[in-house]
């Protein structure tokens, strides 16, 4: 039962750490080449996050 619950606080502890080291974590990993590419592919794939990467990326300014 001890050791039921240490596991689970380990987890729990690791997951903490994970979420408020995100964003170093996630810069560690899209340091490599391969991984960046496949995580822009992948992401392009999905419509919700291409379109919003399109219309910000080409917004037209109107002038009057």
């Amino acid at each position: 039962m001890l050791s039921r619950l240490l596991k689970l606080m380990f987890v729990g502890y690791a997951i903490v750490k994970a979420f408020q080291y995100r964003y170093h974590i996630m810069n560690w990993v899209l340091a490599n080449e391969r991984i960046r590419k496949w995580a822009v592919a992948t992401s392009m794939r999905i419509p919700s996050i291409r379109n919003l990467f399109i219309r910000s990326s080409f917004r037209t300014t109107s002038a009057q």
